[in-house]
Parts: C-alpha cells; structure tokens; sequence
C-alpha cells in the first residue's frame, strides 16, 4: 500500500478483502495524532473481512506476529499505542508473544501429594500379594486399622508421632500385640517405599512397639486351674468358645481352625486333613481326632461349609478374637492373666510332656518339622497312629485336670 499520510478508522474498513486466504498490510510513514506507526505495525484482513491490528518483528532469527485485537474492538488508536510499547519492548530485546503465550498456557494443576494410603496399596499389590506366602496377615491390619488412622496423610509428612498416636488408638481398642503386628506392616511397607523414593526418609521407629514381656509371653501356658477356667467360660461363649476348646484338643493353631471345613474331615470323621494351601509348612497336615474332639464336632451344628463359623453369616470364619475373646475374658472375670488364643497351643504342648509322649511325636502333632533333612527325605511314615496316640493322652490329661479325683462332674462327652 502506498505510504499514507494519516490512519484512521475509515483507511481500515476501506482495506480490500481477499478473495480467500488473509493479507497483510503495513503502514511505513503512516501518522496517527500527529506520531509515526511503529515498524512491523499491520492489519490483516481475511477473506472473512475480518481485520486485525498486528505488529510483526524478528527475534532469535525468527519472524514474529503479535496479534493486538480485532477492529473494531480496537480502535486504530488504541491499536498504534499499544503497537507502540510493544515495539519498545522488541527494542530492549524482549519476546512478547513468547511472553504471552506462557501466560496464557493451561497452568498444571498441582501434584496431588502421594498419600500414606497410595503407598500402603502398591506395596499390597506389587509385594504383599507377590511375594509372601500369607498375606492376608499383612492385607487385613493395613485396611482394618492403619489406612484409616493414617492414610489419608501425605508421605511427605509422615512422622514418628503420626504412627505413634496411631499405635496407641490399636493396643487400647485391639491389644498390644496386633498395635505391634501393625507396627511390623507399617515399617515394612516403608522402607519398602524409600528403596523406591529417594526423597522419602522412614521414619525413626525404634522403641514403639505396645507389647511388654514380649519373651515371656512367647512362654506363657495356662495353669491347671486356668485350663479349667477357661474351658468353664468357653461353653458359654458359642462357636468361639468351641473353637477355644478344640484348639486345645488339637494343638492346632486358631487360624487352622477358624478355616477348618467340614469336608476337611477324612476317614469317617477320626481324621482332620489340612491342606498344604492353608498350612504354614506349605505340606498337607493330619490331626487324628481323640474322642474328646470328635464328641466337640458331633454337637457343633453343620449349617455350611465352615466348622466354625460366624454366628452371623455361616458362610464366612468367626473372628479369631477381637469382641469375641473379650466376651470370654469377661466371663472369667479376672480369674486368668493375660492370656491369648495361641496360648492354648503352647498349653496341649506342655500337657502332653506331662503325659508322657515322646517330645519328636508332640512335634510333630504340632506340624513342626522334625529331623536333619536327609532323615526327612527318607522316612516318608505317616506317623498317624503315633499321633492319634498322643492326643488322646492329651485329651485325658485335660481331663483329668477339669475333673480331678472327687469331683464328679464329666466335662468332656465321650463320642457314642
């Protein structure tokens, strides 16, 4: 266009329109009030008749097109001063529309803060449920107890205190011994992560574990006048207080017998058959039955699968302490220490010493591995008959003690 005078709105609306596409037109020596345009300064007109005020520039060896506005949204003078400024600032080696561009950008919206709860659920998924044999043990106390003390928590911001005061709320409403069962989950879980994360550090957690006398609770057995206590309250606590009862015939652990199915039962009902999938030495386990525990399942109802089960929902396993074993505690009314399940176990295997069975067969009715490994691999004997003899000597022993000699009360019914 030729070099004009003056600009003004009606040399913009008389600027041709293309027949497709868009054009640019420049304005060297152009005044407006009395002032020059900038150089670069522009309008382009689209073949829509659309016409936008420009200002076009080199910078890092690239040619550059700052879009002003519209006309008539913008006037030719509002237009020329605002080209105007941005010339200076082309001038002093700026970028506008780089300027420009970065803030008008989508801003990012900001990391969430990996939460104690993410954390805890890919160390379930990718190890727990990888890797370890029972993980239930792990699966159960992390979603009952810990995510929701603590999982909603940043693992930025996880400290000492946070697991500390998340430990005390689990001994006073579950004991000490499951607040260290979750202490051990937590800990392992975290360092799990750091291994991971560099930028995370676990926290110290030394000396936070609730249970005291942990040795010697490892040693506790019930004394004669607390067997007889805690059968005495255990017949009035329901399936739980069977499930107590037969543990201690069986010398089974509580979580094999909250398990335990009816059609876990072989060879008329004398054998009890643990799968290898449910047992701890990963090897089918036999428990030949006394008298005294086949009398126990004879008066157990059968109304599913389960031998033991829920006295809600028979199609799922009573709970293997919690309410329950509170019930009980309250029935023997402070006539027993401190006692746990697993006690039991450790009590039928002090009684049968008592009666004389060899400490290699009280082993091995407990499912403990016994012998070097070449002994192992070579005496494949059942050791059935063996067994079924020591706990029939178990079950005369606890006899014996709920009925001691002038008292006439049978306690134990005798299978017919």
């Amino acid at each position: 266009m030729p070099m004009m005078a003056k600009l003004n709105e009606a040399a913009i609306k008389a600027l041709p329109v293309p027949t497709q596409g868009h054009k640019l037109h420049f304005f060297p020596g152009a005044v407006v009030q009395g002032s020059p345009t900038p150089r670069g300064f522009a309008v382009r007109v689209t073949a829509n008749g659309v016409r936008s005020f420009l200002l076009c520039y080199w910078h890092g060896g690239r040619e550059r097109r700052y879009t002003i506005g519209r006309h008539p949204d913008w006037s030719c003078l509002a237009a020329v001063k605002e080209a105007r400024e941005l010339r200076q600032r082309v001038d002093r080696g700026e970028d506008p529309l780089s300027v420009r561009e970065a803030l008008r950008a989508p801003v990012a919206a900001p990391e969430r803060p990996t939460a104690v709860a993410d954390v805890i659920e890919r160390f379930i998924e990718q190890h727990v449920e990888k890797t370890m044999r029972r993980p239930e043990n792990y699966v159960s106390p992390f979603r009952r107890l810990i995510i929701p003390a603590i999982g909603d928590r940043p693992i930025y911001e996880l400290r000492r205190s946070h697991i500390a005061d998340m430990l005390d709320t689990i001994s006073e409403e579950n004991g000490a011994v499951m607040a260290d069962r979750c202490l051990t989950a937590v800990g392992s879980c975290l360092r799990w992560y750091a291994d991971r994360d560099e930028k995370f550090t676990v926290p110290r957690l030394t000396k936070l574990k609730r249970a005291s006398g942990v040795k010697f609770a490892r040693q506790r057995i019930l004394n004669d006048d607390e067997v007889r206590a805690v059968w005495a309250a255990a017949g009035e606590c329901g399936n739980f207080g069977q499930l107590c009862r037969f543990s201690l015939l069986t010398a089974a652990r509580r979580g094999e017998v909250a398990a335990m199915t009816w059609g876990e039962l072989v060879e008329n009902g004398t054998i009890w058959e643990i799968p290898a999938s449910r047992y701890k030495t990963e090897q089918p386990h036999a428990v030949p039955l006394s008298a005294a525990a086949m009398a126990l399942l004879d008066g157990m109802p059968r109304v599913g699968d389960l031998v033991f089960p829920s006295s809600t929902d028979p199609s799922i396993q009573i709970s293997r302490g919690g309410s329950h074993k509170e019930a009980l505690d309250k029935k023997l009314a402070g006539k027993v220490a401190p006692w746990t399940v697993h006690d039991l176990r450790r009590t039928a295997r002090s009684l049968m010493s008592r009666a004389g069975v060899p400490g290699e067969i009280s082993e091995r009715v407990l499912g403990h591995v016994v012998g070097n490994p070449v002994g192992r691999t070579y005496d494949r004997h059942s050791y059935v008959n063996e067994k079924r003899n020591a706990l029939q000597r178990l079950a005369q022993q606890i006899e014996e003690i709920l009925s001691p000699p002038g008292d006439k009360i049978v306690p134990i019914r005798k299978r017919s």
